[in-house]
């Protein structure tokens, strides 16, 4: 009771200038209270702006490798049975550089990691160290296409040759979906779809 009667007190002393004093006080932390927000919003927003950029560079590249992948799939398939078997080592020339182009690309976005040990020290800055999971599996994708055997004409293909592509293309779905799966976990794109609700809203 003697607390609730001191404030009363004290609230009767204070002048004009005393009040101004306080409610200038007041209002300088609100606006600082309010200008930290806004600013800590702002940073965060150009952090993902940076993130979103880079993330959308990946996304372009991904969907040509995944392109050029399908490609390379679909020559592997069809050699002989959509196009002449004798059409198959230019077809898969052209998709072996392809997808030889879309690895040196994506050193930029998954670059070699060091892991301390020298590996690859004599190389190039960008082949030192260790290539990361996603550039691995597709340097799989890029190995099953250029050691593909010459196909035959599907009707000359004994049971045995047609299990053992089928086999080789089973090996390059596997690794390929191996790499999408390595390029989502970078990406998040759930997480991504959250951001930019978040920020359109």
């Amino acid at each position: 009771m003697e607390n609730a009667l001191d404030l009363e007190e004290m609230f009767r002393r204070l002048g004009r200038a005393d009040w101004i004093a306080i409610v200038s006080a007041v209002v300088a932390v609100a606006s600082f209270l309010a200008n930290w927000r806004i600013g800590s919003r702002q940073s965060r927003m150009q952090a993902e702006n940076l993130r979103l950029a880079h993330d959308s560079d990946v996304i372009a590249w991904f969907h040509e490798t995944v392109n050029e992948l399908s490609d390379a799939q679909e020559t592997l398939r069809e050699a002989g049975r959509s196009f002449p078997a004798e059409d198959f080592e230019a077809r898969r020339s052209r998709a072996r550089t392809r997808i030889s182009a879309m690895l040196d690309r994506g050193r930029l976005f998954f670059p070699n990691v060091d892991r301390g040990d020298g590996h690859g020290a004599q190389r190039e800055a960008g082949y030192q160290g260790y290539r990361q999971p996603c550039l691995d599996h597709l340097y799989a994708c890029y190995r099953l296409v250029s050691d593909w055997p010459a196909p035959l004409p599907v009707a000359a293909m004994s049971d045995a040759q047609t299990q053992e592509k089928s086999e080789r293309i089973s090996q390059l779905v596997t690794a390929r979906r191996a790499f999408v799966s390595e390029v989502f976990k970078a990406i998040d794109p759930r997480r991504r779809g959250q951001v930019l609700q978040e920020f359109s809203s």
